[in-house]
């Protein structure tokens, strides 16, 4: 049975678009955060929307929340 592929969200881009910018891994951003690389998975792909880590992840990449409340 194939699995089903969730697509990243819109906040999934710019933090993966802001990684490239900033020259860091997802595996970097999990360690700064201090979740694991499956839990900021699951954040970028929407299935966890956890404000704390999301407010983290913001500050860490200088993305500014309101370009990412959707």
């Amino acid at each position: 049975m194939a699995k089903t592929r969730r697509m990243t969200t819109e906040f999934g881009k710019q933090v993966k678009q802001a990684l490239i910018q900033k020259n860091l891994t997802q595996h970097d951003l999990a360690l700064i955060v201090g979740i694991s690389d499956s839990y900021l998975c699951d954040i970028l792909k929407g299935l966890k929307r956890p404000q704390k880590h999301v407010n983290q992840i913001c500050s860490i990449l200088e993305i500014e929340e309101k370009k990412i409340a959707s």
